[in-house]
Formats: structure tokens, sequence, C-alpha cells
């Protein structure tokens, strides 16, 4: 196993702006990883505007017999925003976006001269509008795949690509 590197950062400035972030990556074997998480937020430099954000990101790279990598990711973030006085004919105009996410990935050879990507992932969001009592609430998944020929100079790419959002809403209209 090789040894892990890592970065921290930190800043703080006008209006308690404020950013940390902080990451990690290196091998477990024959298992390469990264993760990194990040808050960012300020009370409002003008306007009175206000904006808070805390994201997690993850990778997982397995290398497996065969010529063939399995990929993970996996994410998370939480913005939220006040826009402040420049929407004041409906108060203060906050949003709220909730977003959460994983994928997986297999990369292999079928033979010296053809490769095989298949790939899925699922995603979930939740946009609240309080000013407005809106609430959306879509949920996607997917699933794509490709085959690769590569013969001298040329090159065959096949593939086939599905996704189903899913949405709930407080309000009828986005549903």
């Amino acid at each position: 196993s090789s040894r892990p590197h890592g970065t921290l950062y930190g800043s703080y400035g006008e209006a308690n702006s404020q950013h940390y972030s902080g990451s990690v990556d290196g091998k477990l074997g024959t298992a390469g990883y990264f993760l990194s998480v990040t808050s960012q937020n300020s009370d409002g430099i003008s306007f009175n505007r206000e904006y808070d954000n805390e994201s997690v990101y993850g990778k997982m790279d397995f290398t497996l017999p065969h010529n063939t990598t399995l990929t993970l990711l996996a994410g998370q973030s939480n913005p939220w925003n006040d826009l402040g006085d420049l929407w004041n004919q409906w108060g203060n105009y906050i949003i709220e976006h909730r977003d959460v996410w994983a994928s997986a990935a297999l990369d292999t050879s079928l033979t010296n001269i053809i490769d095989l990507h298949i790939d899925g992932y699922r995603k979930t969001q939740k946009f609240i509008y309080p000013t407005f009592s809106l609430d959306y609430e879509p949920e996607t998944t997917g699933v794509s795949s490709r085959l690769t020929a590569r013969l001298d100079s040329h090159t065959i790419v096949m593939g086939a690509e599905i996704d189903r959002v899913e949405t709930e809403s407080s309000d009828p209209t986005y549903d």
C-alpha cells in the first residue's frame, strides 16, 4: 500500500465568509481512493444575502483480474441560499437544494481489440423554496453501456443508455 496524501484549506473573511476543505487520496493494495469534504458559508457581504454549503465526495477504484476496473463514486451536497434584499417583494427568497448520488462503473477488455464499459447511477435531489411553500423532489436512475472495437486506425463504438426520472412536488404541476 502507498502512503496517503492530503490537503487542508481554510479561509475567513468579511461578513463571516468562510471556506474550509480537506481531501485525502492514496492506494490500499490494488484499490485507489479519494475523499473530499468542503464547507462554505457567508452571512452576506451585500444586500443581506447568505450562503451555506457542505459537501462530501468519495471515489474508489478497484483493479480486478483480466484487465478489469470497478469504480465506485458517491457524493452529497446541501447548499442553502438566502437572496436577501434582492427579492424584497416576497420577503427573503430562500432556496435549499439537497443532492445525494452514487454510481458504479465496470470497465473490462473482452479481447485485445474489444472493450466493454457498463455503468449505473442513482441521484436524489430535493429543492425547497419556503418563500413559495414549494418542494420538488426528482429521483433519477440510469444505466449505460458501450462496446468499443479498435482495429488499426478504425474505431467502432456501440452503446445504449436509459434514464428514469420520478418526481414528487408540493405543486401538482411538477409531478
